[in-house]
C-alpha cells in the first residue's frame, strides 16, 4: 500500500470509523481517479511527483452506484457522508459527491 494512502490507517481513524463509514470509505476509493487537470493547475511538480503526493481524488460514482456497492441505503450513505467528512475524509463540493482525501 503506498505511503499516503497507509495515513488513514496509521493515524488510528480506521478504527474510530463506523462500520457504514468504512464501508462507503472502501466504495469511494473503488470508485475515484486521479484529476490530472487540477494537478496541473496546483502544482509545477512534475507529473509523477504529483501524483504520489496527492491528497485528493474524485469519485466519478453517483450515490446509487456508491449505496449499492456498500450494500447500504441512500439514507445511510449520506449520513455516512457527513460522518467522513466531519472526519476530514472526504470534501462534499455540491454537485460532486465527495472527493478522497488520501490522507
Amino acid at each position: 500500500m503506498r505511503k499516503e494512502r497507509m495515513g488513514t490507517f496509521d493515524s488510528g481513524l480506521w478504527a474510530q470509523l463506523r462500520l457504514v463509514e468504512k464501508s462507503i470509505y472502501m466504495a469511494m476509493r473503488s470508485y475515484s481517479y486521479f484529476d490530472i487537470e487540477t494537478c496541473r493547475e496546483d502544482s509545477n511538480d512534475d507529473m509523477q511527483e504529483s501524483y504520489k503526493t496527492r491528497i485528493s481524488e474524485m469519485v466519478i460514482a453517483d450515490s446509487d452506484v456508491l449505496s449499492e456497492y456498500a450494500g447500504i441505503t441512500g439514507r445511510t450513505l449520506k449520513n455516512a457522508i457527513l460522518g467522513l467528512a466531519r472526519k476530514g475524509l472526504v470534501q462534499n463540493d455540491g454537485d460532486e459527491l465527495c472527493y478522497f482525501k488520501g490522507k
